[in-house]
């Protein structure tokens, strides 16, 4: 009962949204992938051990011919579906699109060189003699090949078929030599075998479902830790964490980093004169105009403090950071936040810094460096960029080029 309750409350793939059963089917094919591993080295092996136990019963030379014959088949399928599993898994980690076909096809060819090699037992021939052995081998595989690929419902029934069918032919056939009723229970067993790999493979989706929305849910909850609340880009302890690692990785790779520091110009008095929601969309705003100027992945932006934001531009030099520097100034600049029917503009002020940093080198003399030509920047007027090299010598970005003076 409690299976059938599972069954009725498992997940309609459906009603699933298209990321959750898009990245359901990516960790299906992950798995199956992996579970076929096992069943490529088991048939060889198992026709391994059906050799032995036939030659060391009843061995003759036109046996060992035809297990031999078998044996070459079976080695070059499982060597066939051992090359499609990896070009599979190949594709997987690459980010590329894999079909399932290559799976499929490997099973079913697997499945069917047993089944057929099987049915030669039932036939007279030199492995009539050793039907038991081969039925009890073949429901073995079909057992256990049911469950390793139970995930995957159309693979199941594509096993079962190719591996069962010839030998269910050959007991109906007018050349069986075995009675015609052992065709009936191998159907029976089949069906069998098809339904209750439905059990697992629903509780594999829920387990699945469960596992990918947990990691949604703790991806989201480490959003939030390195996220500022207000303007979305990220936080102070995140900035700090990125910029000890990058500048530690400059230096190790002799590399230049670049770092930028910006202030929001007479920002008191923007909320003193429009109120602090006011105040809060420009924060919004000016970290939004600044995020879009940024085009690469490793540049991180940052809210450093109050009306404070924060850029990191790892493998950034001093010339391309400055010309940066003020298309960002420009662009906030020219972006204004609506009071009713009155525009309030803001600008800013940049300090930055750039070089190859040397090993002895911290983040707080990095952010130092920045600072006093944030600070400089300030004193000149605002609305400017001043620049510093790594020994402290300060210099004005000229606005018209983009470039130090």
């Amino acid at each position: 009962m409690r299976g059938f309750a599972f069954h009725r409350n498992s997940p309609n793939k459906r009603d699933l949204p298209p990321a959750l059963r898009d990245e359901l089917e990516q960790q299906r094919k992950r798995d199956l992938a992996n579970r076929q591993r096992p069943g490529i080295l088991f048939y060889p092996a198992t026709w391994v051990f059906i050799s032995a136990a036939i030659m060391f019963s009843s061995p003759t030379p036109e046996k060992s011919l035809w297990l031999a014959y078998a044996a070459l088949l079976i080695f070059a399928v499982s060597s066939y579906r051992y090359y499609a599993m990896h070009q599979f898994m190949r594709k997987l980690e690459s980010g590329r699109e894999a079909s399932y076909t290559p799976l499929l096809l490997g099973a079913g060819f697997s499945a069917s060189l047993w089944g057929g090699v099987a049915a030669l037992s039932v036939l007279p021939t030199p492995f009539a003699p050793h039907f038991p052995l081969f039925l009890t081998c073949t429901l073995g595989l079909c057992a256990g090949g049911a469950a390793s690929l139970a995930i995957l419902g159309r693979m199941v029934n594509l096993f079962i078929i190719c591996l069962l069918a010839p030998m269910t032919l050959a007991l109906f056939s007018a050349y069986s030599t075995q009675p015609g009723v052992i065709g009936f229970l191998l159907i029976s067993f089949g069906l069998g075998m098809s339904w209750i790999s439905t059990l697992p493979r629903h509780e594999y989706e829920v387990a699945v479902l469960s596992i990918i929305k947990l990691s949604q849910q703790a991806n989201y909850l480490t959003e939030l830790t390195i996220q500022d609340g207000l303007t979305g880009v990220k936080n102070r302890r995140y900035f700090d964490q990125i910029l000890s690692a990058d500048l530690r990785r400059a230096s190790r790779l002799n590399y230049p980093i670049s770092l930028l520091l910006i202030d929001i110009d007479h920002f008191k008095r923007v909320n003193d004169r429009y109120g602090h929601l006011i105040g809060d969309e420009c924060l919004v705003q000016t970290a939004q105009t600044l995020m879009r100027q940024l085009q690469r992945n490793s540049d991180v932006l940052a809210r450093y403090g109050g009306e404070e934001f924060g850029i990191i531009l790892p493998g950034v030099d001093a010339e391309e950071a400055a010309a940066l520097a003020e298309k960002l100034r420009s662009a906030v600049a020219a972006c204004a936040v609506w009071n009713l029917s009155d525009p309030v503009s803001v600008t800013i002020s940049i300090g930055g810094v750039s070089g190859v940093p040397k090993e002895t080198m911290t983040p707080k003399q990095l952010l130092e460096l920045a600072d006093k030509a944030l600070y400089q920047a300030k004193s000149y007027g605002r609305n400017c960029v001043f620049w510093s090299s790594l020994e402290g010598v300060l210099t004005p970005v000229d606005s018209e080029k983009g470039a130090q003076c």
